[in-house]
């Protein structure tokens, strides 16, 4: 599918695919992932395990895997495992470390655009992705067609991905004391790719020399679940949590072994999961999601038919679907829809107060530093 973008978007796409060949050697030296040493099953969250279920003898497929530290969990726990990323590096590395620690896992190097051919049209029970991935796609109508082309019937995608407002404020502090809450990225798309020149990675190590420009693409929540709902994918469950990594100096470590804000931080709290029961659900239109109480998202999806031929070809979104808040609960499929009295009233916009509403107003990133993520 990479045939069809234009030739700048698949010149940026090569850009990227060198920036992370040159990174895959430092950050598989770096104290960070500590591979060969660091337990891959502590790269999830606890929830993360109880949503995906048993997953022995499973197919499960890690879109974006870079190293395959998480890629390596899915193999531990009995599932007939494949990795799937952009840079050539990064997947003879990920192999290599499999083959040490006596794992069968495949890996597959490719653009996860041209996942389906690369694959060879194998459909699995369970595609996994994010943590650093959708930032590196510029189009995420079409990556949902590919997931949706991925899945069996009755398959599972589950996306873990840093929260649109975590982005904004920035993955890599100014400063090691940066104590600040300030947005100074995109937090929604419309402005296209931004060009990132750093010499330096989100993990510990040397310098980059030579690849040292990167190009990123801000992807909105609503942009993220409209894009699977169009695809056919129906959103299940949509989590919002802390972190796995102390990003502000002052943040405190939870039960979980997580980070959050402390407690008399602006919106931060209560760390409550937000659920849809219905499976599969539509969304539905409601008052907009609270995202300044945690910075971490997860959402899972399943096929809202098995008949995969019925595909999306065109950007549009169906008319009904509107941006659906976090847990959004719609119309259950093949049953009566929710009760009006038990849906809340949609909220009136607040106006903005020293600047134009909208992603206009988010700064563009200055940062000279990338953000974790492998693609």
């Amino acid at each position: 599918m990479t045939d069809g973008f234009d030739d700048t978007t698949r010149r940026l796409m090569e850009t990227i695919e060198a920036n992370w060949d040159e990174r895959t050697p430092i950050h598989a030296a770096s104290r960070f992932y500590d591979v060969g040493r660091k337990d891959p099953a502590s790269w999830f969250a606890d929830y993360e395990w109880t949503d995906l279920g048993d997953l022995a003898g499973r197919d499960v497929l890690h879109l974006q895997c870079h190293l395959g530290t998480e890629t390596a969990a899915f193999a531990r726990r009995g599932a007939r495992t494949v990795g799937l990323d952009l840079s050539g590096a990064a997947v003879a590395e990920a192999g290599r470390l499999a083959a040490q620690a006596g794992l069968k896992i495949e890996y597959v190097r490719a653009n996860v655009y041209d996942a389906v051919e690369a694959l060879g049209g194998r459909r699995f029970d369970v595609v996994y992705t994010g943590k650093g991935a959708l930032c590196y796609l510029p189009d995420l109508d079409r990556w949902a067609d590919v997931l949706a082309r991925l899945l069996r019937p009755g398959g599972r995608v589950y996306v873990v991905e840093f929260h649109p407002v975590l982005a904004a404020l920035g993955l890599v502090p100014r400063s090691p004391d940066e104590r600040d809450l300030v947005l100074r990225n995109d937090c929604l798309a419309g402005r296209g790719p931004v060009r990132i020149d750093a010499s330096r990675t989100y993990t510990d190590g040397p310098a980059l020399r030579e690849a040292t420009v990167c190009y990123e693409w801000a992807h909105g929540l609503g942009e993220v679940v409209t894009a699977l709902v169009g695809a056919g994918i129906g959103v299940t469950r949509l989590r919002e949590s802390e972190l796995p990594w102390p990003r502000w100096p002052h943040m405190r470590q939870t039960g979980r072994g997580w980070w959050r804000l402390p407690d008399d931080a602006p919106g931060c709290r209560s760390a409550t999961p937000c659920s849809a029961p219905a499976e599969p659900a539509r969304p539905a239109t409601g008052p907009p999601p609270n995202r300044h109480r945690e910075c971490h998202r997860t959402a899972q999806g399943t096929p809202l038919s098995r008949h995969r031929e019925r595909r999306r070809t065109t950007g549009a979104t169906p008319s009904d679907v509107g941006e659906p808040p976090a847990g959004a609960v719609g119309t259950r499929r093949g049953g009566p829809p929710r009760r009006p009295d038990r849906l809340r009233a949609p909220r009136r916009a607040r106006p903005v107060r020293g600047g134009p509403a909208g992603p206009s107003h988010c700064g563009r990133r200055p940062t000279p530093r990338t953000r974790r993520g492998s693609r």
